[in-house]
Formats: structure tokens, sequence, C-alpha cells
């Protein structure tokens, strides 16, 4: 099973700390757009973007909420990760809020930026996730010069109010929607009941039906749901179907035929060089790989995900890759891995992890803290670490 490191691990001495007093100075005047350590705080960040109104750049303070900013992951990081990173008290000071329901999510995405809906962005710091409403004028937007979600004017159109009077399908969340009433006007997000999802034609919230068509006699996979198949039988009448559900958490694989455990599907992955490539087993994921600072020769591997509706494509953006629209939001992209099929598989399903604090306490001097792929060596108060 794949696993992606999400957190660097090193053997480190702890050595006692002097007194460092951060000051902050004033704001950077933003160059171009994207996302900036703040030189004189490594537990905050800017996000440059432009204004609205007036197209000038704009430097926008953000906290890592007592954590560390990674300069090149561009995102929030135990401060562990940057050496001698000591955040300010400042950088603990945050309006956000917490929000439990979707740390899971932060769990499988990793320290990373994304948009919970077409206004509310989600900042994953190791594994809780904290909300911020984007302001009126910005929606949350993915992109790819701030590697992840950001507060964004305008943009993307799918989260604008372009007509007037109309209920539009959220583009992050099938079961929130838009209203709009004059067209350039905020939108309001509403809500479907818990297990529903909104449907745009009607402007109604449906339980998610599964529509099937047969051309053939034959076996498929549901659209969307890997855990059910059905077999289409042709009759006097026409074809006709019936539904089977794969049992113990196992999924339909259309290219054998059978139900299988997802979980050997995965192909390995190793990071040998920096940059971004594609998961081989799931083409609307990727992985990020940076040199890891702690560990000579090492990498920090960050398992990735594109937006709905999106797919990594290896061959843009120079051959660094990119996250690019499929056709249509319903097409399947294929994976590289022979054996995968087009499942799209969660990735709660396949997680083990090794406890490595309980081998000589990881082999750090004072305290080790396990995290999922990996673990962290850390002091006690009044010491740092020394490699």
């Amino acid at each position: 099973v794949q696993q992606a490191l999400l957190l660097a691990a090193t053997l480190a001495t702890c050595l006692a700390s002097p007194n460092i007093v951060v000051v902050r100075d004033e704001s950077p005047q933003c160059s171009k757009e994207g996302r900036y350590a703040d030189s004189q705080d490594c537990g905050q960040y800017y996000d440059c973007v432009r204004n609205p109104n007036n197209g000038i750049l704009v430097a926008h303070q953000r906290s890592c909420f007592g954590n560390a900013f990674h300069p090149d992951l561009k995102a929030c990081v135990p401060r562990e990760m940057i050496k001698g990173c000591i955040p300010s008290s400042r950088s603990g000071r945050n309006f956000n809020v917490a929000d439990p329901r979707l740390d899971e999510i932060c769990n499988a995405k990793g320290n990373h930026f994304f948009c919970a809906d077409c206004k509310t962005l989600v900042i994953c710091v190791d594994g809780t996730a904290y909300t911020d409403v984007c302001a009126n004028e910005y929606m949350c937007s993915e992109k790819e010069h701030f590697k992840g979600g950001v507060c964004y004017p305008g943009s993307p159109k799918e989260c604008s109010c372009n007509k007037a009077d109309i209920f539009r399908t959220d583009l992050y969340d099938p079961s929130k929607f838009l209203e709009c009433g004059i067209v350039g006007s905020e939108p309001k997000i509403h809500s479907c009941p818990e297990g529903l999802v909104f449907d745009e034609e009607n402007s109604v919230c449906v339980t998610e039906i599964y529509e099937w068509t047969c051309t053939a006699e034959g076996t498929s996979v549901v659209e969307d749901d890997c855990t059910k198949y059905f077999t289409c039988i042709v009759t006097t009448e026409g074809y006709v179907h019936k539904e089977f559900t794969c049992p113990n958490n196992t999924m339909f694989n259309d290219k054998t035929g059978k139900c299988e455990d997802p979980c050997d599907w995965y192909s390995d992955f190793t990071c040998i060089e920096e940059g971004r490539f594609t998961n081989p087993s799931d083409c609307t994921k990727y992985y990020e790989c940076v040199a890891n600072p702690l560990e000579s020769g090492g990498f920090i591997m960050v398992k990735l995900g594109c937006p709905e509706g999106f797919e990594w494509s290896q061959n843009v953006n120079g051959d660094s890759g990119q996250c690019v629209a499929r056709r249509t939001t319903k097409e399947k992209c294929l994976p590289l891995t022979p054996k995968q099929n087009t499942c799209i598989i969660p990735n709660e399903w396949c997680t083990t992890d090794v406890n490595e604090c309980l081998d000589n306490n990881g082999g750090c001097d004072q305290i080790c803290t396990n995290v999922f792929g990996s673990f962290n060596c850390s002091c006690d108060e009044g010491f740092y670490l020394d490699e």
C-alpha cells in the first residue's frame, strides 16, 4: 500500500534554546501574485492577490496558527520541519474557526489549502482544519501559483452570479448550491439536507441516483461508486439490468470483472527528485517532492488532489504538470497503473501506519510524535533541535 510521506523525520538532539524575540517589520510590497513567507516571522505568510477594484497587488497577511510556513510547499507545517523556526506570539492569533468535521479531509490531504465550497477556504495544519470565509467579491479558487486554495477576486467563474434569479450547484460540493439574485451580486450558499445533492436542472435537492444504460450484454461498474456493479441481460423486450454490491470494503474492477481489495491496486511511488509528479494509481491526484532540509538526500513527499472536475496532467506547464479541467465533470480519467481501473479510491480506505515512536522513542532525544507515514522529533520547552 502506497503511503504518502506527509512529514519529515530525523534523529535529533535537543539543546537549550536562546531567548529569541521576533519583531515584525512592515508588510512587504508584492511584486507578483503568489503565497510567500513572512521574512520577519516563520509562523506567518502573505497571499499576494490583485485588488478587484483597482488591480493593485495587495499583501494579505495570514497565520499558521503557531506552526511554521514552508516556502517550498507553500503550506503550514509543524515548526520542527523548519530548522530554527520560533513563531512569534502573534502567529497564533487568528479569527479562523477550527472545524472538526473537515479534520478527516485534512488528514487525507496533509498540510494543504483547499476549497470546501465557493466561499470557504480550508487551511489544513497538522490534521486540524481551519475555515476562512472569503470576503465580498472574493471566491475560493484553486490556483497553481498558490499551490492550493486561496480567496481570489471574481474567480472561478463557476462561483459567480453571471445570470439573475438562478440557483447553481456549488463547484466544490454537490450538496451545496448558490443563490443568485442579480447579475454580479454576491452569491448566497445553501446546503441540502444530509445525504442529498443539488439538482441544478430542477432546482431541488435530491437523492443521488445512478443511471445505467445497457447497450450490450455484460457486467459494468456503477459510475462514481465502485462498490456497486450491474449486469445487462438481453430479453425479448430489450435490455434489463440487475445491481450487485461488493462485500467487505471491496470494489468492482471492471478490467478483471471481480470484486477486489482496492488497496492492492496502488503502485509504489518514491521521490527521486524535486517536482510534482502524477499519482500512477489515481489521475485526480499527484505527488509533490521537496528536498528535506533535515535529511541529506531525503525528500518530503506530499500527496495532493486536484479540485472537483479536474485531473492531473504532467505534460503541461513546462512538463512540471498542473491540474486541468476535464471536458465534462462526469468524464473518467485513466490512471497509469495497468491493473488499476477507473475507480477513485477514498484516501481513508487504504490507511495503515506504523508507530515509529514505540521503537527506542523513534531515536528522538526528548519528544517523539507519531504522524501518518512518519514521525517528528521535538523538544521540551526551552530547548531546540540540533542535527
